[in-house]
């Protein structure tokens, strides 16, 4: 019994030796695949650093072992909470335990995630642009300025008014100014104030100048050559003042026909078409039957009656005295500017019932004529009829 025991002890103290032995000539085991890698092994340890390239736990002398008293568990990285170091370079680090008053048995578990993980960022190459600020695209349709290249263009969206570079054109037409604003249409702002666009095309200008033209008051009216200066100067859209050639009215006579004889009517007629469109210059005389001929059936006239002494009778060219008449008229009634002066005038023997007592103008070709003067301005003549009318307008020439 008792060689039983001691067998029993002797074989227990081989495997205690033979244990010992077999610890201190292996090496340190290698961290197992399941083992956190240096960063969360850093979260969880603190005092520890990690560098960017991965680290394997291994011995730092592969000859040297450790030895750990029996009963006790062998000190992993995972055991110490302080005291570990990881060098700043690739080459594979080493665990320095501190010595523990204490050490203690901690099975290798996965780290606990922390509640406050930092947040990696990765390395950024020198002059890069704020990774979490993306750079503007550039604008394909805003590039760069010469001036710098590396700065994008700017353009402005706002509409801009068109610029009008026209001038104002003053037109002066007797005692009268008129005048043409630049703008966007061709318009009357008022009685003496118009628009045009000033786009120098000649045929814009034309169109304003006859618009123009054609809206004038009544007793205006431009003589020839006038519309062709206004379109000059409309064309050319500078300042400029014009002083435009016209003609104002003068006298402006109209005679009721309802004292007339059909035929007297017609040859009275007549005789105002020889002079409608007559011109007078300055001082020049106006002789009635020289401006209409003689009273003859080539010259348009028919047979009509004509007062003779106090009867009537009828004779070629009969009621040519009615249009005497209104020749009359009109010169007495024309303005003091015209200068008219009558030179030669007869009057019937019996009172004419188509003219206010007095105001009657006779004729004979050959025998009697009425003749008056102008004055110092040019003088054109106009026919005026309606349908139970006759009359003339006189012009007086301006500038």
């Amino acid at each position: 019994m008792k060689r039983s025991v001691r067998s029993c002890l002797l074989v227990f103290a081989l495997v205690q030796v033979f244990a010992c032995s077999e610890a201190e000539a292996l090496p340190l085991r290698k961290a197992p695949a399941s083992m956190p890698p240096p960063a969360a092994l850093a979260a969880v340890l603190p005092g520890a650093t990690t560098t960017s390239t991965p680290s394997v736990l291994t011995p730092s002398n592969p000859t040297s072992t450790a030895t750990t008293p029996p009963g006790k568990t062998p000190l992993t990285a995972a055991s110490s909470g302080a005291g570990l170091t990881t060098p700043s370079t690739s080459t594979p680090s080493r665990v320095i335990p501190s010595t523990p008053t204490a050490p203690s048995t901690v099975d290798p578990v996965a780290p606990a995630v922390p509640t406050s993980p930092a947040t990696s960022v990765d390395p950024v190459p020198a002059n890069s642009a704020d990774p979490a600020i993306p750079a503007k695209p550039a604008n394909p349709a805003n590039p760069a300025t010469p001036d710098n290249p590396n700065t994008p263009g700017t353009t402005d969206t706002t509409p801009v008014a068109p610029v009008l570079s026209g001038g104002t054109i003053t037109l002066y037409i007797g005692e009268e100014t008129f005048a043409f604003l630049p703008n966007k249409e061709i318009a009357a702002v008022d009685v003496n104030n118009w628009t045009y666009i000033p786009s120098k095309d000649p045929k814009e200008a034309r169109v304003a100048a006859v618009r123009f033209a054609d809206s004038l008051p009544s007793h205006i009216r431009l003589r020839e050559g006038a519309v062709n200066m206004i379109t000059d100067a409309l064309t050319a859209a500078t300042d400029t003042e014009v002083a435009v050639p016209s003609w104002r009215l003068a006298s402006d006579v109209l005679l009721s026909m309802a004292h007339v004889s059909v035929a007297g009517g017609q040859n009275a007629s007549v005789a105002l078409d020889h002079i409608d469109g007559l011109v007078l210059q300055p001082r020049e005389v106006f002789s009635f039957n020289k401006a209409v001929g003689p009273r003859e059936a080539h010259n348009g006239f028919g047979p009509g009656k004509v007062l003779v002494g106090t009867r009537y009778i009828t004779e070629m060219g009969g009621g040519v005295c009615f249009s005497s008449t209104i020749v009359h008229q009109a010169v007495v009634h024309a303005d003091e500017q015209s200068g008219l002066k009558v030179i030669e005038r007869h009057r019937h023997t019996r009172q004419a019932p188509y003219v206010e007592p007095g105001g009657d103008a006779t004729v004979y070709y050959g025998a009697m004529d009425y003749k008056f003067r102008n004055g110092d301005y040019m003088i054109a003549i106009e026919k005026q009829k309606t349908d139970d009318g006759m009359g003339l307008r006189f012009w007086r020439a301006v500038n």
